[in-house]
């Protein structure tokens, strides 16, 4: 294949017309996407040099080789961009203390204890000697994303409240306010 020629002319099997250049002499510069992908792959396979590809296309070299490498000529989805998103979080916190945090505050909420302070959940935590222990932070976001996603699966209610006081049954991120926190022996009942 000739050296000069310009992206529009190489064939297209994805079935999506290619835009024309407006003026003679312009190199076209190709969508980004999955079309740019196979443009650049085809011109790569029909023997044309990476530097002249990654020219005409407005691409940097390992941009080109990260496609050469995951290019599957059986495969019809190998130009899909893959996520970059962990597999896994080593310092999520474990399944069964955010089990224990959300079961700690639904209790205390059903005996009508009012707000529970997150230092009360981490203190109870702590004498049953959970590890690894969470931050009060980590609690209180625990505790408020699962009320958020109570909320969200049911009917919305409007509360017009002009104190800054926390709604009944809402944990406060400190124990200072908490007016009845569970007993001692209410916490080992737990």
């Amino acid at each position: 294949m000739s050296d000069d020629r310009p992206c529009h002319a190489i064939e297209n099997t994805t079935g999506i017309a290619p835009a024309q250049p407006d003026t003679p002499g312009c190199l076209l510069l190709s969508p980004p996407g999955a079309d740019r992908r196979h443009q650049a792959i085809a011109r790569y396979l029909a023997g044309d040099r990476i530097e002249e590809i990654c020219r005409e296309l407005g691409c940097s070299k390992s941009w080109l080789y990260k496609w050469r490498d995951r290019y599957q000529a059986d495969d019809p989805t190998w130009a899909q961009e893959q996520t970059r998103r962990p597999k896994s979080n080593p310092r999520q916190t474990l399944d069964t203390i955010a089990e224990a945090i959300l079961q700690l505050s639904q209790t205390w909420k059903s005996q009508g204890s009012g707000r529970t302070s997150v230092a009360t959940i981490r203190q109870v935590l702590k004498e049953q000697g959970m590890a690894p222990l969470p931050s009060r932070r980590t609690i209180y976001r625990i505790v408020q994303r699962h009320s958020k996603e109570a909320t969200r699966d049911t009917p919305h209610r409007t509360s017009h409240r002009s104190s800054g006081a926390c709604a009944p049954g809402a944990v406060s991120a400190s124990g200072a306010d908490n007016p009845s926190p569970p007993s001692s022996a209410d916490r080992k009942a737990l």
